[in-house]
């Protein structure tokens, strides 16, 4: 069961720091992890998490269409063999039905390695994805954030530890006409099919 978390969308200034450069030496090499986390920094910069889309601007009802977004998910994890992880996002909104729908991939830890998406069993899945389902009702936009979709799964480290997360993912639509969508993640994490301790993290999707 994820970890609900409180309505206040800040982007978590330590995850996009990480691995980012900043006082290394002039050969230190980037990871896929730094260029993720530059790469989130960047979008964040264009993107105001605040700047919420007003209700009126948002395609609503019959042939209201839909919109897919991509971009990057980043966790913070604590008491597990990785601490932070980064990967990518793709977010279908059908504003028609109000159903969310997408996949997180291409995962990274801090360390430099890659991160293979498994099964229960620690059999890799071939899509390499972590697939989720969802919505969003802006009626809760008052109280709650609005979007939310749950991404479950189990990441491989190269060492052969299974982590597995279940994570609560929050968030609203974002720019003048829904150009964007973020929000935070809040969860838990388990290695070995023991509880590891909490994930926190946020994600930023573009159209």
């Amino acid at each position: 069961m994820a970890i609900a978390c409180p309505k206040t969308i800040v982007f978590l200034p330590v995850l996009l720091l990480i691995g980012c450069g900043g006082g290394g030496t002039s050969d230190q090499v980037e990871t896929p992890y730094d260029q993720i986390s530059g790469a989130y920094s960047l979008l964040e910069k264009d993107y105001e998490i605040n700047n919420l889309t007003p209700l009126e601007n948002l395609p609503q009802g019959h042939g209201a269409g839909s919109a897919l977004y991509s971009g990057y998910v980043m966790l913070s994890v604590t008491n597990a063999p990785i601490s932070d992880i980064a990967g990518d996002i793709q977010i279908n909104v059908d504003f028609e039905t109000t159903n969310v729908s997408g996949h997180a991939s291409g995962f990274h830890s801090n360390d430099g390695a890659s991160l293979t998406v498994v099964d229960a069993n620690a059999v890799p899945i071939l899509a390499d994805e972590i697939p989720f389902v969802g919505g969003f009702d802006m009626a809760n936009r008052s109280n709650d954030y609005p979007i939310s979709f749950d991404l479950m799964g189990n990441l491989l480290t190269n060492e052969g530890a299974v982590i597995g997360i279940d994570v609560a993912m929050t968030g609203d639509f974002i720019g003048n006409d829904a150009d964007a969508v973020g929000g935070m993640a809040a969860g838990v994490a388990t290695v070995t099919d023991a509880i590891s301790g909490p994930v926190v993290g946020t994600f930023l999707a573009v159209q």
